[in-house]
């Protein structure tokens, strides 16, 4: 009878098993992988608006001199 019982329950452990595995890299996976793009997002933005703001200031700078 527990011989039976063990190879019954057998099958359904491993594939617990396995399916507790595979959320736990996936999450460990995703989560570095998110952290990772939520810091170069914020680089992304800095130097994209530093960029415009860059060269909005040497639109003006050059219109402002060029007109005195």
């Amino acid at each position: 009878m527990r011989k039976k019982m063990y190879e019954a329950i057998g099958p359904i452990w491993e594939a617990n098993h396995m399916w507790l595995i595979i959320v736990i890299v996936i999450l460990f996976v995703g989560l570095l992988f998110g952290l990772i793009a939520g810091l170069l997002f914020g680089l992304l933005v800095d130097l994209l608006f530093g960029q415009l703001f860059d060269e909005a200031w040497w639109a003006n700078h050059w219109l402002v001199y060029r007109i005195a």
